[in-house]
């Protein structure tokens, strides 16, 4: 799929989301790994009709990343998310 510093890379991305309180959900997380493999023309056997990696992938991600944990965003009022939104780090798929 990627090269192991790619794949460290997006591990740390989904864990300082993590951080900032704000988590992703599984299918977030497989959508994430799909638009990842798309842009940058990695080999993969994802389907393109949903546009998420695989139940079977997502499985394997986890046991090799036991640390990430999933949850729902909770709310917050527009006024926080401004103030964290300025200070955060974007993730490049490219």
């Amino acid at each position: 799929m990627c090269s192991s510093e790619q794949e460290a890379e997006f591990v740390n991305y989904t864990k300082s989301i993590e951080k900032r309180l704000f988590g992703f959900t599984t299918r977030e997380i497989r959508s994430l790994a799909y638009e990842l493999c798309k842009t940058n023309d990695f080999l993969n056997t994802f389907r393109s009709s949903n546009e998420m990696a695989g139940v079977d992938w997502f499985c394997g991600f986890l046991n090799t990343h036991s640390d990430i944990s999933l949850r729902k965003a909770e709310y917050l009022p527009p006024v926080q998310w401004a103030s964290i939104e300025s200070r955060s780090q974007t993730f490049s798929v490219c």
